[in-house]
């Protein structure tokens, strides 16, 4: 079976290797196991992930997508995983970018 490095799937799926590292940890990243003290992923297992999300995201319609509302109070409620928390702290993040960038109407 083939492995990867947290190096080499940071460059797959760009994310970093430290972030990956920490889901493997709390055991977030599936296939991921400790082989001399360094992370190794089973790659077919992170390839049916992969293609799990990648359904997921490609099923959902249009019109069932959040609104910045919907997303706003997602934000606001507490995180249930440290993951989530995570993604949170990176959402904000990037919508506050965003908002920054938008012209200010008077």
């Amino acid at each position: 079976m083939s492995m990867e490095t947290l190096e080499q799937l940071s460059r797959r799926l760009h994310v970093g290797p430290r972030t990956l590292g920490s889901w493997a940890k709390r055991g977030e990243l599936p296939g991921a196991i400790m082989v001399g003290g360094r992370w190794r992923v089973k790659s077919r297992i992170i390839d049916r992930w992969m293609l799990t999300v990648k359904k997921a995201i490609e099923y959902r319609e249009p019109s069932s997508l959040p609104t910045r509302e919907e997303i706003s109070k997602w934000l606001d409620a507490p995180p249930k995983t440290e993951l989530e928390r995570e993604i949170k702290v990176k959402l904000k993040k990037r919508m506050a970018r965003e908002e920054a960038r938008l012209p200010r109407g008077r």
